[in-house]
């Protein structure tokens, strides 16, 4: 069995960050990783999650079950069902929704709920797909502080066509589940340059599942790459020193790699970069490489996969994962995914599993990431300029500010955290 296969297979099932199912995949990982006879270690840091339950939306004789957001349960609402298209246009018309829910196919951002809340909205359905699955989704933890969460729920497309005969009635909707802080770990793995030298390449993945989905493509699928990295430079070590992170909490807000930055902010002017592995697997998926960075890094991920003879979709921009809160700090980072198929289009569903994962699928993917570390890592003189381009920091700001998340909390001041960043 491939090296990736193995592990994903070891760690199969719902792994929602710091639930038992995550602290026993979190063993798991540290056990394999520890079995190439490299330096491992645990790191715990504490966030809100939910486990939340399948839930229920009655409206007269029709009931509907649905999948409610993580970190607003447990609940129980009632109120007049109103159907709208926009949540923008909901904000910016005088229309009374005090104690209406409202059935929408798209989905609140973040920074929108203090708004939505003010004017008195009771709760939300909401339609995220269109293939009969339902996605598990969750709001931000910031708005516990803030006392703007609305009670949401996330429902299949045709229970919403038959929910919206229902306008103007009242509905009910019973969201199960329990919120609370909970402790989670990243494991750590080291791998020293045979260069004394501190610079330092990161390659990470997150290993937590959104609760009801088995995560198997988002992102076990990122953990068997990166194991498969470990073998492969555990037995062959490049000139610069590498660290391998299995992140935990990525899906309730990269609370992972936030904590990590913050923990070792003095270490990171010895990081050169990293390399983000997030979602893999795809059967007949396409390879995609995002360049958070600068254009000469675009460059040499170019060259890299020019020289390896892979087919790559590269691009410079940003990618929603535990790259951010470094690229934030201004370290350079590329994204690899497969994307495309089956398992990618599944991610956050109960049918992201292990079937659709095939061995071949990660050729691609661990040829390209080993000849980027290969000549990253072994380059006479680093060849990674640090530096974020200023249409990307642009949008690495958007992306935060659209979470509603200040800057400032995104890596200085976290909740829980033990001590501050030592900016």
């Amino acid at each position: 069995m491939r090296p990736a296969i193995d592990i994903m297979t070891a760690i199969r099932g719902v792994r929602i960050s710091g639930t038992k199912e995550a602290v026993r995949a979190s063993a798991v990982i540290y056990n394999y990783f520890k079995k190439c006879n490299i330096s491992v270690k645990k790191e715990t840091f504490s966030h809100f999650i939910s486990d939340t339950q399948e839930s229920t939306i009655k409206a007269g004789k029709i009931v509907i079950k649905g999948i409610p957001y993580g970190l607003t349960v447990p609940y129980k609402i009632k109120g007049e069902l109103l159907c709208i298209d926009s949540i923008s246009s909901l904000l910016n018309i005088s229309a009374d929704v005090k104690n209406k829910i409202v059935l929408t196919r798209e989905r609140p951002k973040p920074a929108q709920y203090k708004k939505l809340k003010s004017k008195g909205l009771k709760g939300i359905i909401s339609v995220s797909r269109f293939d009969g699955n339902i996605s598990s989704l969750h709001l931000s933890e910031w708005m516990i502080k803030e006392k703007c969460i609305i009670p949401a729920i996330d429902i299949s497309f045709d229970d919403a066509v038959k929910l919206r005969k229902k306008v103007q009635t009242i509905v009910s909707i019973s969201g199960k589940g329990k919120t609370g802080k909970i402790k989670a770990a990243n494991i750590i793995a080291d791998i020293k340059g045979t260069n004394k030298t501190d610079e330092t390449l990161l390659i990470t993945a997150h290993y937590d599942s959104v609760p009801f989905s088995p995560g198997a493509s988002d992102n076990a699928g990122g953990i068997g790459a990166i194991y498969e990295l470990i073998k492969i430079f555990s037995e062959k070590p490049a000139k610069r020193n590498l660290r391998f992170i299995a992140f935990s909490g990525e899906e309730w807000g990269l609370w992972g790699s936030r904590y990590y930055f913050h923990s070792h902010y003095n270490e990171m002017k010895n990081i050169i970069g990293g390399i983000n592995v997030d979602v893999a697997g795809d059967v007949l998926g396409l390879n995609y490489c995002k360049v958070t960075g600068n254009d000469r890094l675009l460059h040499t991920v170019n060259n890299i996969a020019d020289i390896s003879g892979l087919s790559m979709n590269i691009s410079k921009d940003i990618y929603s994962s535990d790259n951010m809160p470094f690229n934030h700090n201004g370290i350079p980072f590329i994204n690899v995914f497969r994307g495309g198929g089956k398992p990618s289009v599944y991610i956050h569903t109960k049918n992201d599993t292990m079937e659709h994962i095939i061995e071949e699928s990660f050729d691609d993917i661990i040829d390209f990431c080993s000849l980027f570390i290969d000549k990253t890592g072994n380059a006479e003189r680093n060849i990674i300029d640090r530096h974020i381009d200023d249409d990307t920091v642009k949008k690495i700001d958007s992306y935060f500010k659209m979470r509603g998340i200040p800057k400032e909390h995104i890596t200085d001041s976290l909740p829980f955290a033990k001590k501050k960043a030592g900016k």
